[in-house]
Parts: structure tokens; C-alpha cells; sequence
């Protein structure tokens, strides 16, 4: 496996880590025990998505120069960087303006998570 392909999956990892924060609250508010790995996943939520966007961001500049472009694989960095951007502005909304947001930003992680999907998909058949 080259480092490319690599940091695609880095990509995938810290998505996913990222996307279990929704689970982990839910479990938490229904007091489901898991612990310290509940606590660091929610903990580390933003840190998870950062870190997805930069492996994207080396994954995509690296295949991109390698490969070309890949339509499915610029699909999936869109959604990845308005995730991202919807995140941020999550976080610094004012408490009225952060529920239409925050609902953006979870449809576009499920649209984000299907892009993924397909990209992952279409690149390894």
C-alpha cells in the first residue's frame, strides 16, 4: 500500500471516529455505560474531523498528481469541507442560530459519509 492510499484511509478512520460523536451522545444520554472511550470520542469529535480534513486534503493533492482527478474522490472532498465549514460555524454560532446549522451539518455528514462510500467503492474494484 502506498502512502496515498494511506492517508485515504487515514481519511476514512478519522471520518468515522468523527461521525461516532452523534452515537456516543446518544448512548451517554441514555445511560449506556462505555466509559472513557465515549469520553474521548466525544472529547475529541472536533479533533477527528480536523484531522480528516487534513489527510484528505495531502490524500487528494497526492493522487491528484499521481492519478488525476476523480470525480468521486472531489465529490467527497466537497462534502468534506463543508463539513468542516458547517462544524465551524456550529461552533461559533449564537445559541439561536446553532439548530438549523447543526442540522446541516449532520445531513452532511451522512451525505459526506455515502460520497466516501462511493469513492471507496468505485477506487478499489
Amino acid at each position: 500500500m502506498n502512502i496515498p492510499s494511506l492517508l485515504g484511509w487515514a481519511t476514512v478512520i478519522f471520518f468515522l471516529l468523527a461521525l461516532s460523536n452523534p452515537l456516543m451522545k446518544l448512548l451517554k444520554k441514555n445511560k449506556a455505560p462505555l466509559g472513557g472511550l465515549q469520553t474521548f470520542l466525544i472529547k475529541n469529535h472536533k479533533l477527528f474531523g480536523f484531522l480528516a480534513t487534513l489527510s484528505m486534503m495531502a490524500h487528494g493533492f497526492l493522487q491528484f498528481n499521481r492519478v488525476g482527478f476523480i470525480q468521486s474522490g472531489a465529490l467527497a472532498a466537497g462534502f468534506l469541507l463543508l463539513q468542516g465549514l458547517l462544524g465551524n460555524l456550529v461552533a461559533r454560532a449564537k445559541k439561536d442560530q446553532k439548530d438549523p446549522l447543526l442540522i446541516a451539518h449532520k445531513a452532511v455528514g451522512m451525505m459526506l459519509l455515502f460520497a466516501i462510500l462511493i469513492h471507496v467503492m468505485t477506487m478499489t474494484t
